[in-house]
């Protein structure tokens, strides 16, 4: 097991406009900025041939939410065809929750 801060800054903070209001709310008018820092622990493990799995938990704070858990899952591909810039393709999706139970989900 691993530990870092993560420091997540989402400026306009769209993911946090599309969770509330939904896609066909969102404007340009409605978006605020967003920040949040949490500390989390991950674990690392290969999955498949050619695939890195970690799963992040962690806590900390956000603006808009107060405390938060997070609980986030990445597929990392260590064998790409095409490395770009160095940087291995990923797959993720993060889910901070507040304490009053509600959610955001970002995917990338």
């Amino acid at each position: 097991m691993f530990k870092r801060a993560l420091m997540m800054a989402i400026v306009p903070a769209l993911a946090l406009t599309v969770a509330v209001l939904g896609p066909a709310g969102a404007s340009a008018e409605s978006l605020v900025p967003f920040h949040a820092t949490v500390y989390e622990t991950y674990t690392a493990a290969l999955c498949g041939t050619s695939a890195l799995c970690i799963t992040a938990v962690g806590t900390g704070e956000a603006t808009h939410l107060g405390e938060i858990t997070e609980s986030a899952s990445v597929v990392v591909d260590i064998n790409p065809a095409d490395l770009q810039n160095g940087c291995a393709p990923e797959t993720r999706t993060t889910t901070l929750t507040a304490a009053n139970g509600d959610t955001i989900t970002m995917f990338g």
